[in-house]
């Protein structure tokens, strides 16, 4: 009987490491997740500034022409 119980709860303790191991990963997967997502819109706005320079050099470029 004791010893019953006592795999009983060493299958129960397992058990709850078994789920606290898979939320860690999880969450490890959410932070990996969020670094993609983070260098992805780096990357976006780093583009938009390259744009924005192209359009104004031209934009002056333009104004010299005219003049």
């Amino acid at each position: 009987m004791i010893r019953k119980l006592a795999e009983r709860r060493l299958l129960l303790e397992a058990k709850k490491i078994k789920e606290l191991t898979q939320c860690e990963m999880e969450l490890h997967g959410l932070d990996v997740t969020e670094q993609k997502l983070r260098v992805a819109i780096a990357k976006e706005q780093l583009n938009q500034e390259k744009l924005r320079t192209k359009l104004m050099s031209m934009s002056m470029e333009m104004e010299e022409k005219g003049k």
